[in-house]
């Protein structure tokens, strides 16, 4: 899809459609109302149109899908559920296409889950991507109120993207091979970013990663209230420690930040235990220039792991790491505090 003139010219305050079709007719509906034109060709296969309609366009858009419906469809050799993690219907050569003949390629990912971005997302053309998930009856206006700047976008990625499949933690079997499968669950507590961080894998997109349309700034340090009861005579549901951290818009437009906190065990802790778990987040709203104190109440419970041999939750005492940010990879502001 191919839309002229380029979004920056189209005055954000627009007011959202009222009526909200499905994509191509909620971007040409809306384009409509400015003077644009929208060029569309929808077989994912015709290159030779793709790249004739993409050229000279201030922007264009590709979408590309992977589902899943346990049997319900089958898509491409895909019965129900994904044969692999890559976008169905050629979809990378679709956006490399697309890429090929556009300055300004947004791509438009719906998908049940993570999918592999490596053979188009360091194009030099390809400027933003859109991972909207599963489509349904607000897709159309929703991608709109997005893609213009009606809505600032504040989603964060609830799974890792890796750059190659062969770095998740378990390996898929595809093809039935005349034995039921066994799956040994050896990996533990290590899964999507456990695992990324424990095996140190660079991910392309962590768990926890968004971005927005305003910058967010976290102050570097965070103001750490420790109990000073030991924790053998702490109630399990009681607050341990109180985690503060200081958050700035320091953009030019308003937006939502979700603040998320990880939590590093003792060093005593057992084998296999993650370098850090996800204890806390909270969605802030704040203005251009605006700063907030974003308070965390870490519970005994957040700072226990279950002892299988005794059957039990466990707290230690010793150091616990504190680490706060905009996902499980980018976290500025840390601290370490003595729990006794």
């Amino acid at each position: 899809m191919f839309v002229s003139p380029p979004l920056a010219a189209v005055d954000l305050r627009r007011r959202l459609l009222t009526e909200r079709p499905q994509p191509l007719a909620a971007i040409a509906q809306h384009v409509s109302g400015f003077a644009g034109a929208v060029t569309a060709v929808l077989d994912d296969y015709d290159y030779a149109g793709i790249r004739a309609a993409a050229g000279g366009q201030d922007v264009c858009l590709a979408f590309v899908s992977s589902r899943s419906g346990e049997g319900t469809n089958s898509v491409a050799g895909n019965l129900g559920d994904r044969n692999n993690l890559t976008a169905w219907h050629d979809g990378d050569t679709l956006v490399r296409t697309v890429a090929g003949s556009c300055r300004n390629t947004v791509v438009v990912i719906h998908s049940v889950g993570a999918i592999l971005m490596e053979a188009w997302i360091a194009h030099a053309n390809v400027t933003a991507v859109v991972l909207a998930h599963l489509p349904g009856q607000e897709s159309g206006g929703a991608l709109v109120d997005v893609l213009w700047g009606a809505v600032n976008p504040s989603g964060k990625l609830p799974y890792t993207v890796a750059r190659r499949e062969a770095d998740y933690c378990c390996r898929v079997q595809y093809a039935w091979t005349g034995v039921f499968p066994v799956q040994d669950f050896t990996e533990s507590l290590l899964v999507d970013y456990r695992w990324f961080d424990a095996r140190a894998i660079e991910p392309r997109f962590e768990f926890g990663f968004g971005l927005s349309y305003t910058t967010f700034t976290y102050a570097a340090g965070l103001a750490v209230a420790p109990q000073t009861r030991p924790l053998a005579q702490t109630p399990f549901a009681a607050t341990v420690i109180a985690v503060t951290v200081t958050l700035t818009n320091s953009g030019g437009v308003p937006g939502k930040e979700v603040v998320q906190l990880y939590l590093s065990l003792p060093a005593a802790a057992p084998a296999g235990t993650p370098l850090r778990q996800l204890r806390g987040f909270e969605k802030v709203l704040l203005r251009p220039g605006e700063s907030r104190e974003v308070t965390f109440a870490l519970t005994k419970r957040d700072l226990s792991y279950w002892d299988e041999p005794a059957a039990q939750w466990r707290a230690l005492p010793g150091s616990y790491g504190i680490s706060v940010g905009a996902s499980s990879r980018i976290l500025p502001a840390t601290a370490s505090v003595v729990i006794l």
